[in-house]
């Protein structure tokens, strides 16, 4: 189970955090954003298995444009999420919300040809 080494590994890397800034140090945001990034990219070789099986979805004829559709948003998900996280924890809240407000706009540019097909489709089942 590699999600309960990752959470003590986080949990670590906000002790840290909060043992540096207790001590008066600044650099307790810098400590932060690198526990993150080392949980991130640990994760994402922990993960690697399950990346290959969901590239083998994005492979399957039927399936092609929905998986990969969805591929793509949970990408910009991710990368919104963990990107705004790390600007508040700089103190940017500000850009954070806009940065999560275009990723929101990202989503919706994504789902846009999907809807429309479903909606042609619909359009075509009730003739």
């Amino acid at each position: 189970m590699e999600i309960y080494r990752l959470c003590g590994m986080a949990l670590v890397a906000a002790l840290c955090a909060m043992i540096v800034k207790e001590c008066g140090g600044k650099m307790s945001v810098l400590v932060g954003v690198i526990g993150g990034l080392v949980i991130f990219f640990y994760a994402l070789v922990s993960f690697s298995e399950t990346f290959s099986l969901l590239g083998e979805f994005t492979y399957a004829e039927s399936l092609s444009p929905y998986v990969s559709t969805i591929m793509k948003i949970l990408a910009v998900g991710y990368c919104v999420s963990l990107t705004s996280e790390t600007c508040r924890e700089l103190g940017e809240a500000g850009i954070a919300s806009k940065l999560e407000i275009l990723g929101k706009a990202e989503v919706l540019l994504l789902c846009l040809p999907e809807m429309k097909k479903i909606i042609e489709l619909a359009i075509s089942i009730a003739e």
